[in-house]
């Protein structure tokens, strides 16, 4: 899943550095990758279609 980083915990559990408003993929509870925003966009756009 992606998330867009929106606080940050007492204890951290990233596994990248990943600042307020970064777009984090999370497995298991933890941001393991930060995504480029034009791919986060892009990933979205290709989601919906493949729902209709």
């Amino acid at each position: 899943m992606i998330f867009p980083l929106r606080f940050i915990y007492s204890h951290s559990i990233s596994l990248v550095n990943a600042e307020i408003g970064d777009y984090v993929l999370v497995h298991v509870g933890y941001a393991i990758k930060v995504i480029n925003e034009e791919d986060v966009k892009n990933e979205l756009k290709n989601f919906i279609k493949s729902l209709k």
